[in-house]
């Protein structure tokens, strides 16, 4: 009986780093709810999971069931909503978000994987592997709890379909190629910073029957929401942006200095491939001293090292056109978060696109170099390699932390127990206003349902965002009916400086647990809030 033939080394390579990504995000998701919220969830986790239950109980998009947004990603909170209708809540609806992550993290990883090898040839498609099987920031970006993963699949997904479009321009690569652009920018506004190279050399060939295919299929996708938003808000952007961009400019009245901005989005953008540098640069005032400015330094290393990776990565791809669209990505990411937009603490998300494809330059620069490697010495490389990057994120699966191991600009974690300590202590039918109200309002609506949750930084209210920015938020407060106040001390005087009025007194009724350095503390109003 003849034997079935094997399949060749760097074939069975590419699987066993790919099962090897999946065997290890599995047990991730797998893991309890209390560490996976103190190792990776930011608060804005939980306003995606509040708005997809509103959406489920028929409210609308709102985080605190009464006050209409849109300052969320579209797709990932529809996604949910099948969950919740069928009763999931608090704990379970975020395990099932979860395991919709871990489908699209998957994905993202097998089509890094192929873009690499589709560019530079199949040492290329295993080194892309490699790079992301214990990524500590891909992997963070992947299990926050937040639409990453989903946005970036997309986008590799409209970058993987390109080539092929421009071969062979049949309706169905066309519509498939219109869908994925659509969901996209359903996922993140932000991915028209990708789509719109791809776009223009879509355009530039000319075949005016696929791309009418392709726009109205985008189109269809995009209509309903876009309509909703427009008839409603006005705007086809999430409301969170300009409030993110209001935050900015406060924090840097406190000393965020625009030099040290770009730094920290040139070290987010490269320095992930070995190690989450800006981990080790997080301070209030965004300083240069200590192992910042040593993280700042290697960081900005390598981003000239993966812009000469990306030169030559360049050079060598079959598909120049694609490839020229994937650098002017890039560029046009960093630029926007660089200049305009530049929250350190959301950078490790915001750029998740730009380190995908500084990652996919790189592995297909070095595939190239690495390419007459023997199966041994390729497989003892990327072993290397996986183990460099298994170290930095090994607490990922291993600790169990009571508390966030982030802090300062790179953003804590853990809002989940703060959050259900702080609606213990509250009486009943209280409005309680914050900055950081995303764990309490999910919260409130599966455990208190009399507790008013009233978001004060405008993220998911605009009417909030319009009396930060115009210093009135006493007067918000007051229309609001607030009646107590919690938040960070650094929190507590930004809203104080923004009250526009000295703030009422304030009456301490106790601190929540700890989040790393940062611990919440609950006020009651005592006085008129205005």
């Amino acid at each position: 009986m003849d034997e079935a033939p094997s399949l060749p080394p760097r074939r069975r390579l590419t699987y066993g780093l790919f099962l090897s990504a999946a065997a290890l995000r599995l047990w991730l998701v797998l893991r309890p709810v209390e560490a996976l919220d103190a190792l990776l969830v930011p608060d804005d986790t939980w306003f995606t999971l509040a708005v997809a239950r509103s959406l489920a109980r028929g409210l609308g998009p709102t985080v605190d069931g009464h006050t209409l947004t849109n300052g969320f990603q579209a797709l990932q909170a529809f996604a949910l909503v099948p969950f919740a209708l069928f009763g999931l809540d608090g704990d379970a609806l975020f395990r099932a978000n979860c395991f919709v992550l871990l489908g699209a993290d998957l994905a993202s990883l097998w089509l890094l994987a192929r873009l690499a090898r589709r560019h530079g040839g199949a040492v290329a498609g295993c080194l892309a592997l490699a790079l992301g099987v214990a990524s500590p920031v891909l992997v963070k970006n992947a299990y926050s709890g937040l639409e990453t993963p989903v946005a970036l699949a997309l986008v590799l997904g409209a970058f993987d379909a390109l080539p092929g479009l421009l071969r062979d321009p049949t309706p169905r690569r066309a519509w498939c190629f219109g869908l994925v652009s659509g969901a996209a920018l359903l996922a993140r506004v932000d991915a028209v910073l990708a789509l719109a190279p791809l776009w223009i050399v879509y355009l530039n060939h000319r075949n005016y029957r696929a791309i009418a295919r392709s726009m109205a299929t985008t189109a269809l996708t995009l209509g309903p929401w876009w309509a909703y938003q427009l008839h409603r808000f006005g705007t086809v952007t999430p409301e969170s942006g300009a409030a993110v961009r209001a935050l900015v400019l406060d924090h840097r009245l406190h000393g965020q200095s625009r030099s040290a901005e770009v730094l920290w989005a040139l070290g987010q953008t490269a320095g992930h491939l070995v190690c989450d540098w800006p981990a080790l640069m997080h301070s209030p005032t965004l300083g240069f001293s200590g192992g910042r400015a040593l993280g700042l330094a290697v960081g900005l290393a390598l981003v000239l090292a993966a812009l000469a990776a990306m030169r030559r990565a360049g050079a060598v791809s079959p598909h120049r056109s694609t490839f020229r669209a994937l650098q002017c990505a890039l560029g046009l990411y960093l630029a926007f978060y660089a200049f305009y937009l530049p929250a350190p603490w959301f950078l490790r998300r915001y750029l998740s696109v730009a380190e995908a494809l500084v990652a996919l330059a790189v592995s297909v620069s070095l595939g190239q170099r690495w390419a007459a490697l023997s199966p041994r010495r390729l497989g003892l490389g990327l072993g290397a390699l996986v183990l460099v990057t298994g170290l930095q994120s090994q607490h990922l699966w291993l600790s169990a932390p009571r508390e966030s191991l982030d802090g300062g600009l790179v953003g804590a974690k853990g809002y989940r127990a703060p959050a259900h300590g702080i609606l213990r202590h509250l009486p009943p039918n209280a409005v309680v206003a914050s900055m950081q109200s995303g764990a309490l309002a999910y919260w409130a609506g599966a455990l208190r349902r009399d507790v008013q949750v009233v978001n004060l930084d405008g993220v998911v209210d605009g009417a909030a965002a319009r009396a930060f920015s115009s210093q009135t938020l006493g007067a918000y407060a007051r229309q609001r009916g607030v009646t107590h106040l919690v938040d960070w001390p650094y929190n507590l005087d930004v809203m104080r400086a923004r009250w526009g009025a000295p703030l009422p007194p304030l009456r301490f009724l106790g601190r929540a647990r700890r989040q790393g350095a940062e611990r919440m503390q609950l006020y009651a109003l005592t006085g008129p809030t205005e």
